[in-house]
């Protein structure tokens, strides 16, 4: 087994074993890190309870609440293990039955928000509530701008890439491990945020002109700028498969009909010569043979004009044979031709910077595109249920599912999670079908 899109982080056989073994004894360690993400120490043997949260849809995707027993080294100070300039990373371990060894799964890093501490005759406790990274610059725990910021848009002279603005914004932040993927979006317009909004609202505004893109810490704590799982093909390896190894004890299905699209048009801003940029996605047999909502099998036929896929003008009911016979269909943004009407006065120059303009809004309505029929297509049967915990497990992973009761069958991907570090609690999980 392996995961995907956090990581492709292999599952050993020992990790799988214990996960699957009939008696558990369970451990919680905490790394203590400076800013750097360092470790200067460690505490074991002092947790007595708590949760974590994960959810690929959140801002601050991770949270956890852990509960110790008291003692001086635990108590807010200074000097203390547990101080606002510093950090934690958090481990569950599960005793291998054979071996002996403690197998370690790490459930991220995260930044202290706001310890309590519970006295009684009894019993006394300190919680440790923890925030992924994201909270240093969502204004949770830091991340207001101490100035004005201002994003110049780009010109037919050059500019500024989305990827390149998002690394230079993180390093404002102090942020120093990252990892970024490179993009050919250029900024389309001024981004000017006001001093104390946050620099997560300038983040926010840069990851939506892409739609399919996110921006996360991962489980070491590292900065993410990645594509989102919106192109899982059907053949993708799975992080855990029910089918073999079924740890559910209850599961439910919801599936939302009104939810349910199969052809997507999306239009950008007209062009000075009258073009409009637009992006067109029709749900097939032949390019989506694994989903049940094509046009064919909803039998449906679609009356209204065509607007060409991969293409910048409305045609007529024959232009998306016409195009398809040209092979324009399939063809990458770049290799369009796009033959639109200037006026005379118009010099190659500005008929050039056009052809530029109208391919780069292509793109942007291509993304947002793809973005509206992965939420119309994968989030329309969604199952929620609760399982024994599975540490591997996290958001984005694909499992395997098969109830014959709820119709819940075939492969799932991951969006939230949720779980006790106690002994005896369980792990809720909510997932969206993969088509």
């Amino acid at each position: 087994m392996s995961s995907t899109n956090e990581g492709n982080i292999l599952i050993s056989d020992k990790e799988l074993e214990t996960q699957i073994q009939q008696t558990r004894q369970l451990y919680i360690k905490i790394e203590i890190l400076n800013t750097n993400d360092d470790i200067i120490d460690e505490v074991s043997g002092e947790c007595i309870g708590g949760t974590y949260n994960i959810n690929a849809d959140a801002a601050i995707r991770r949270t956890c609440a852990v509960e110790f027993r008291i003692t001086n080294k635990l108590l807010p100070s200074e000097k203390s293990v547990f101080w606002i300039n510093k950090r934690f990373r958090l481990y569950i371990g599960i005793t291998h039955i054979k071996t002996q060894e403690i197998i370690w799964f790490k459930k991220g890093t995260y930044a202290i928000q706001d310890p309590s501490i519970q006295l009684s005759i009894t019993d006394s406790s300190i919680i440790v509530n923890g925030l992924d990274k994201m909270a240093l610059h969502t204004g949770d725990i830091s991340g207001q701008l101490s100035t004005n910021y201002l994003i110049k848009a780009s010109s037919d002279k050059g500019g500024t890439y989305v990827h390149q603005a998002i690394k230079a914004l993180m390093e404002d932040g102090g942020e120093t491990n990252m990892k970024i993927d490179e993009t050919s979006l250029l900024i389309p317009y001024d981004i000017e945020k006001n001093m104390g909004e946050t620099r997560y609202d300038v983040l926010n505004e840069l990851v939506n002109l892409f739609y399919n893109y996110q921006v996360y810490y991962n489980l070491n704590g590292v900065f993410i700028f990645n594509e989102k799982p919106t192109d899982l093909s059907s053949n993708i390896e799975c992080q855990w498969d029910f089918a073999e190894y079924n740890l559910m004890q209850s599961i439910e299905r919801e599936i939302q009909y009104s939810n349910i699209k199969n052809n997507f048009i999306v239009y950008g801003g007209v062009m000075d010569n009258g073009s409009q940029a637009s992006y067109h996605i029709l749900l097939t047999d032949d390019k989506y043979p694994n989903c049940p909502y094509t046009q064919t099998r909803l039998c449906e036929t679609f009356t209204r004009d065509w607007v060409i896929q991969e293409d910048a003008y409305i045609g007529s009911s024959t232009a998306y044979d016409t195009a398809k016979k040209a092979g324009k269909i399939d063809k990458d943004i770049d290799e369009i031709e796009f033959n639109i009407p200037y006026p005379e006065k118009y010099s190659e120059s500005k008929k050039t910077e056009i052809i530029k303009s109208l391919k780069y809004a292509t793109q942007l309505c291509k993304n947002r595109a793809k973005e509206e029929l992965y939420y119309h297509q994968q989030s329309t049967d969604t199952i929620k249920f609760t399982c024994l915990p599975i540490y591997s497990l996290d958001v984005n992973n694909v499992i395997n599912v098969y109830d014959e009761v709820s119709g819940a069958i075939g492969k799932y991907v991951v969006r939230e999670i949720s779980c006790g570090l106690s002994s005896g609690d369980v792990m809720n999980v909510t997932a969206i079908k993969l088509w």
